[in-house]
């Protein structure tokens, strides 16, 4: 499995270690980026896009628990309404892509 592909533990207690995990992974997926073609990189993003509006239910489920979270720590309204994943946003974020 090469690093790009490795799961990144995101409940590491090492910040440190994690975070140069994450910087290993990004160096290899910029590796593999830089050497695809432009069709190639376009076609994955058609299937990111894809992907994010078939998993809009999943993505504005998993969205309204971080809110919740957001809410009972006491994060600021206006943070929380920039944070919101509506169904207009959803679609916003697979059109850019």
């Amino acid at each position: 499995m090469t690093q790009a592909n490795a799961r990144i533990d995101a409940t590491a207690v090492d910040v440190s270690a994690y975070v140069q995990q994450l910087g290993r992974a990004a160096r290899s997926a910029a590796r593999t980026l830089a050497a695809a073609s432009t069709g190639e990189k376009n076609r994955a993003l058609e299937v990111a896009a894809e992907l994010i509006l078939q998993q809009r239910g999943h993505v504005g489920d998993e969205n309204a628990r971080d809110l919740e979270s957001g809410r009972n720590k006491g994060l600021h309204s206006a943070l929380l309404d920039r944070l919101e994943l509506t169904d207009a946003r959803i679609d916003a974020m697979a059109e850019g892509l």
